[in-house]
């Protein structure tokens, strides 16, 4: 009787880690509900609900000095992804609330373009979500260590659509 009280007092105090399913926790449905937004068509609505997280909307974002940030940033805060042939541009730094953490970032597939609201990048959301989740974890030989598992929109099945319809 003592090992099933010390074992769900245990779960509770830590996070809820391994007795609660992801689905019975409010911030995983908000995690994934931000991961899908990248799967709506590339217009103005997706866009805005994207920046709509940011407390900002298309009208609101300061264009110049996107562009003056985003010439600055190519050689540092991006990604470049060859496959899709796009650069990821994140204007600002991430946000955490609690175990969601998350950031939009500008795709664009040429450096040279200017970002403009007749000129649209194309948006994505970028997030991640802290389970809570730990287990032991070790790297070749210099000692072990507890792990998190964090979970990324990939892991839910989200996919930005890089193609502008």
């Amino acid at each position: 009787m003592l090992t099933l009280i010390t074992l769900c007092f245990n779960g509770c105090f830590w996070g809820r880690g391994w007795l609660m399913p992801y689905s019975f926790q409010p911030s995983y449905h908000k995690f994934k509900k931000m991961c899908k937004l990248n799967e709506l068509p590339n217009d103005e609505y997706k866009y805005n609900k994207i920046l709509a997280y940011f407390d900002t909307d298309l009208d609101r974002l300061d264009w110049e000095e996107l562009n003056r940030e985003a010439q600055i940033a190519y050689n540092s805060r991006i990604t470049i992804d060859y496959r899709a042939k796009t650069i990821n541009y994140s204007h600002n730094i991430p946000k955490n609330k609690g175990r969601l953490g998350y950031n939009y970032v500008f795709l664009y597939p040429n450096s040279k373009e200017r970002f403009s609201k007749q000129n649209l990048p194309l948006i994505g959301v970028l997030a991640t979500w802290h389970s809570k989740r730990y287990y032991l974890a070790g790297n070749e030989g210099s000692g072990f260590y507890w792990s998190e598992n964090i979970l990324t929109c990939i892991d839910v099945g989200a996919k930005i659509q890089y193609i502008k319809e």
